[in-house]
């Protein structure tokens, strides 16, 4: 193997993907595929690969609300479809009614479904733009987030949700480094993966109700920072350095 996709050495405007540019062509991606467990994704990276997308984003801990206008996608699981990276083995309830994560064991179920989605879209030439975390938006979306500390077993910090994307939760972000060190040692064997930190990272943007907590650009870009470092240390003892989008 070449080594994994990466910008293309003699035109910065494309990428070189086992030994050819390419250009990333993406339209509908289901950031859900994994964490859905109804969901079909091997009919959805067939579909990708015969309309000749190139490119397609997975999340890995990001769970939305449904609601009556957007009812349905998948990062909307019902509750007991939800294939979350941490096993659920309590003890005691989270918010969504299940049994609460440990978030010191990491869910085979999870990880088995993303090893067979990247071999799926390794096989079609499909890249995957692994998405490590994501913005929550609400005290809402962010009460579903196993690491909330009312969702896991873990006595981490309780916190507003604007401080997710910051380092100011030491224990929490502890958890948030050994996701990403799981999903990364994970997911190094693969030329067709791009890490992407977060989705939205927010910073600066205080709306009411949100007290005076919200973390500023410059937190949010330290805690940016902070992830693709961590990254970097990482592969730097494996077979494979990836492109990280920031």
């Amino acid at each position: 193997m070449a080594g994994p996709i990466r910008i293309h050495p003699q035109n910065p405007k494309l990428f070189e993907f086992r030994g050819k540019p390419l250009v990333l062509v993406t339209a509908t991606e289901h950031y859900g595929a994994v964490m859905n467990r109804p969901f079909r994704f091997e009919e959805y990276l067939a579909d990708a690969a015969e309309k000749l997308i190139t490119l397609t984003r997975l999340f890995t801990l990001f769970r939305e609300l449904q609601t009556p206008i957007n009812p349905y996608s998948t990062c909307k699981p019902e509750t007991p479809d939800l294939v979350a990276p941490f096993a659920r083995i309590g003890p005691g309830r989270a918010r969504d009614g299940e049994l609460k994560f440990d978030l010191d064991q990491p869910n085979p179920e999870f990880y088995e479904r993303l090893h067979r989605f990247l071999s799926l879209a390794s096989d079609y030439g499909i890249i995957v733009e692994v998405v490590l975390f994501s913005n929550t938006y609400t005290r809402e979306v962010w009460s579903l987030n196993p690491l909330n500390a009312a969702n896991n077993v873990n006595d981490v910090e309780e916190i507003e949700w604007p401080e997710y994307l910051s380092q100011r939760a030491r224990k929490l972000y502890a958890y948030q480094l050994a996701h990403l060190t799981r999903i990364v040692k994970e997911t190094n064997r693969y030329d067709n993966v791009i890490y992407e930190i977060c989705n939205e990272p927010g910073g600066d943007g205080k709306r009411e109700g949100d007290g005076e907590n919200y973390p500023s650009c410059d937190e949010v870009n330290r805690w940016l920072a902070s992830m693709i470092a961590t990254i970097r240390e990482i592969e730097a003892d494996l077979p494979n350095q990836h492109l990280i989008a920031g």
